[in-house]
């Protein structure tokens, strides 16, 4: 097996858990829903909207980020991108 299969997935979850927990501890004014994800939707597949909703909203985080941490932030930045890119060619190829 690909050793980076287990690395992705598992950087992929911590930085699930990350956002869901700033967003748990979010204070409670109302916040406008993030815009559409590249691609526009997913024609009605609602899964693979939120993955690129949250996908888009990933790669603002690590945008924002301050510093470069030995290139890491950029490797991140370039693996979210190819997320959006594939999951944008999965929705394509299901409509």
């Amino acid at each position: 097996m690909n050793v980076w299969k287990p690395i992705a997935i598992g950087l992929a979850a911590g930085l699930a858990l990350s956002i869901g927990i700033r967003t748990a501890s979010a204070d409670r004014n109302p916040t406008p829903a993030p815009a559409p994800a590249r691609g526009g939707g997913c024609g009605g597949q609602i899964h693979m909207n939120a993955a690129l909703i949250s996908l888009e909203q990933a790669l603002a985080e690590l945008k924002q980020a301050e510093h470069n941490k030995h290139n890491w932030r950029v490797s991140a930045i370039g693996s979210v991108n190819a997320a959006i890119e594939q999951t944008n060619t999965g929705c394509n190829a299901a409509n």
